[in-house]
């Protein structure tokens, strides 16, 4: 396949329009972005797959959309939830329009769905009696939907582009599909109780899940069928849901809820997971109590009341920002999942014993928290704390001097003239993220899933912009990934050098394989072997030269996964 990863098209204005599609709500029409003789690529921006969540809307369940009469124009990317830019993860976005009318997704397709949607059961009759008409030209196309990261609190389907996902992942032979969902205090407020138990951003995605399986195969995309071949029943189904950081978490809850039976085939959840310390809470009723009362003035004496108050204030007063550095210290992101009863009835650990048992491909950067500790006036005090935060209360002094001393050694050993710096950098990013990975691969390959891990480790500093100087190391940080998996900068515009262009290949070709067949290996290789019982830190480590390896960090996540079981 050729390496042709940048489309010269027009831009929104000057690109043709696509065939009118009949959606289960109404006529859509979008533009096509890639027109080659033998390759074509459609978008449809801004598609509702709820009504507007205002008024009396606002902290409900997400409601399906009102249908239209006439064709809907899906041109642009839709307004993003209102929020308070968290700068590192905006520079895509920052100018962008916000409002809380932001339930919308952007559909990515190949551009002969119309002939597939036409005469695929036809072909599939066929093939009964004429074999050789099964073959995946004919297929309907695996479906990648991707949710967001931005700590439940920030983030837009616009930072992710448009151009790219039709020159990569769709030339790759998916649909992509981009979604977003309420944020902060929108999606995430609690009272705790029957008026608003929360999780209401989760229950925007279910929704997008929702429509997905109603519409996708306007678009030449795979959702759940039944065929009936004389007496024989055929089912064919293929969606996965894919997520960064919030988003990994997102997607990891959402694989473990009744509610999403049926709809969610595959996962990749990235750097996040619904093991990670800040992926959700039991509640957070008191804290969103004491947020109403302190940041907003709201006193009310019942939930009920707390909600209508709510209900009356101004949504740009009620945007909400992303601390990293609470996030980092106490593990918190202050609005996030709660376990509700409903979506999640019950903790996590006792859900996962009962999901249904799906292929995972999960991983993280070679230096997650790269990024988000700044390197200057760091002291042996603040490494002894945030040392005694990995451990147990009941742990006595001796542990944490040895854990200070393990990761001074291994900073020593990767970076010495920033010592300090690395030390904390790698607790951090063990304890907000790589543990969490492992213990959620680990239990996944338990229960039978096949299981691949990665480990992303090129970095290129152009792809998070001015923020890159705030780290001295050349390894890979939060979201330094995105930018390979939507070929295009993400976290901050770039132009691609010839290794990016290989890197992104590469990325999209791994995770589109998984997309399709649950392995993100090409057809007949076994080059990625998968995680297992019995080799609890094999990964690939994706470079411009990939290569499995056995052990991660030395065992060391492992080592504490074990200390956890013993508190």
């Amino acid at each position: 396949m050729p390496l042709s990863l940048f489309s010269k098209m027009g831009n929104s204005r000057s690109a043709p329009s696509t065939p009118v599609i009949a959606t289960r709500d109404g006529k859509i029409q979008g533009k096509r972005l890639v027109d080659e003789p033998n390759f074509k690529a459609d978008a449809y921006l801004g598609i509702p797959f709820a009504q507007p969540p205002l008024g009396d809307l606002r902290f409900r369940k997400p409601v399906a959309p009102n249908k239209w009469a006439d064709t809907r124009e899906c041109f642009e990317h839709p307004k993003k939830c209102i929020q308070v830019p968290f700068e590192l993860l905006s520079q895509n976005d920052k100018d962008w329009p916000a409002s809380e009318d932001c339930l919308y997704l952007n559909l990515f397709c190949p551009g002969d769905y119309t002939l597939k949607g036409q005469f695929l059961i036809i072909l599939r009759l066929l093939s009964v009696w004429f074999p050789w008409l099964s073959h995946d030209n004919y297929n309907k196309y695996p479906v990648m939907l991707f949710i967001h990261g931005g700590g439940y609190a920030c983030g837009s389907v616009k930072a992710y582009g448009e151009q790219g996902i039709c020159d990569g992942l769709v030339r790759q032979g998916v649909v992509v599909v981009t979604i977003q969902y309420r944020l902060g205090i929108f999606g995430f407020f609690s009272t705790g109780d029957e008026v608003c138990p929360g999780n209401l951003g989760l229950w925007d995605q279910i929704e997008a899940l929702k429509w997905v399986k109603d519409n996708i195969e306007h678009f030449g995309g795979d959702k759940a069928r039944i065929y009936f071949l004389i007496i024989s029943l055929s089912t064919y189904d293929n969606v996965t849901i894919l997520g960064q950081s919030a988003g990994g978490a997102s997607v990891d809850l959402l694989s473990l809820s009744p509610h999403t039976k049926g709809l969610i085939h595959r996962v990749i959840p990235m750097a996040g997971n619904a093991h990670a310390p800040w992926a959700h809470r039991k509640t957070t009723a008191d804290y969103c109590r004491e947020y109403a009362e302190t940041k907003l003035g709201i006193k009310a004496d019942s939930s009920s009341e707390l909600i209508s108050q709510l209900r009356r204030v101004s949504a740009d007063r009620l945007a909400t920002e992303l601390h990293m550095e609470t996030a980092l210290a106490e593990t918190f992101l202050g609005f996030c999942p709660v376990i509700d009863g409903d979506l999640l009835p019950r903790p996590v650990e006792e859900l996962r014993k009962v999901a249904p048992v799906l292929p995972v491909m999960a991983g993280v950067t070679s230096l997650e928290c790269g990024l988000f500790i700044p390197n200057k006036d760091l002291t042996e005090e603040n490494i002894k704390k945030m040392a005694e935060a990995m451990l147990p209360d009941s742990a006595i002094k001796e542990s944490t001097d040895a854990l200070v001393k393990m990761y001074r050694e291994v900073a020593l050993r990767k970076q010495p003239k920033n010592e300090l710096w690395r030390a904390m950098v790698e607790i951090a990013g063990d304890r907000m993220f790589n543990i969490s990975t492992v213990e959620t691969l680990k239990k996944c390959s338990q229960r039978g899933a096949a299981t691949y891990f990665y480990v992303f480790d090129y970095y290129n500093p152009k792809c998070l912009g001015p923020f890159s100087e705030m780290a001295p190391s050349s390894d890979a940080s939060h979201c330094s990934e995105l930018a390979y998996v939507f070929n295009a900068g993400v976290a901050a515009p770039f132009a691609f050098c010839d290794h990016d262009k290989q890197m992104a290949d590469m990325t999209m070709k791994a995770f589109a394989n998984f997309a399709k067949r649950g392995n993100p290996n090409d057809e007949g290789e076994k080059c990625w072997l998968p995680f297992d019982f019995e080799h609890p830190g094999r990964h690939m480590v994706i470079d411009l030269k990939p290569r499995m390896e056995e052990e991660y960090l030395g065992g060391r996540c492992t080592r504490w996964m074990e200390l956890q079981k013993h508190e």
